[in-house]
């Protein structure tokens, strides 16, 4: 922390970090807010859902990111355990919380609902992206900017998630998805979303058009190149 005061500027990922850096001292005219980027990117028609065994009838909920508690994928997983014509798709590495997850599935008698597929390199992960319906991530951790979100966002996708940390810079409550704050606002969410494809589709375009841009590649270079060059002012 005493590094961090010594410097003459510092760039923070989100609005949270800079007021959690502000409450610990930080001058805040030394933070500037530096959003991760993330190019625009068009759906790719994989022929995935064959391959997953997946039929067109049923939508399709994405996470994408490290299998731990904190996450709370085991919220999505109670919230469609009653819910018909949905697949949840989870990437991550299978360790640590996956026996967890997996016995909860067993319990709720889900496990043609919920498909693990692994670690998948970064490279390959769009299209999964792409087939996708909507993303959750109702977190109880503190997330500082989740790059899960930011990719949903940059696909066009709806996205639930809880009020943590950067989540609510990306996911604009009842704009582009929705912010919940318990497993009962989740489920009726994610029930009001998969219900209503006009209603998805529109807040996925908000995700397009409102969010996405301001992790535009371009823009952050430019902001970038704007901080170096007042730094050097000083």
């Amino acid at each position: 922390l005493n590094s961090l005061k010594k410097c003459n500027m510092l760039f923070s990922v989100s609005n949270s970090i800079r007021s959690m850096l502000i409450s610990k001292g930080i001058s805040k005219s030394k933070i500037k807010i530096i959003y991760n980027p993330s190019p625009m990117i068009q759906k790719a028609q994989p022929n995935l859902r064959n391959k997953l065994r997946i039929s067109k009838e049923k939508k399709i909920i994405l996470y994408a990111g490290r299998l731990s508690k904190d996450k709370g994928i085991h919220k999505t997983i109670e919230a469609i355990s009653d819910l018909d014509d949905v697949v949840f798709l989870i990437i991550g590495k299978k360790r640590d919380y996956y026996s967890n997850l997996k016995k909860l599935i067993k319990n709720l008698k889900i496990e043609d609902k919920v498909i693990f597929l692994g670690f998948i390199d970064n490279s390959k992960i769009g299209k999964y992206f792409s087939i996708a319906d909507l993303v959750t991530h109702p977190c109880s951790f503190y997330e500082p900017l989740s790059r899960m979100l930011i990719e949903a966002a940059c696909y066009g996708l709806p996205i639930i998630a809880s009020n943590s940390g950067g989540n609510s810079e990306i996911v604009v409550n009842n704009t582009n998805g929705y912010i919940v704050s318990n497993k009962e606002g989740l489920k009726n969410k994610i029930k009001k979303l998969l219900n209503n494809s006009k209603l998805a589709n529109i807040m996925g375009n908000n995700s397009t058009v409102l969010v996405a841009p301001k992790f535009d590649p371009e823009v952050i270079g430019k902001s970038l190149i704007k901080e170096y060059i007042n730094i050097k002012k000083i």
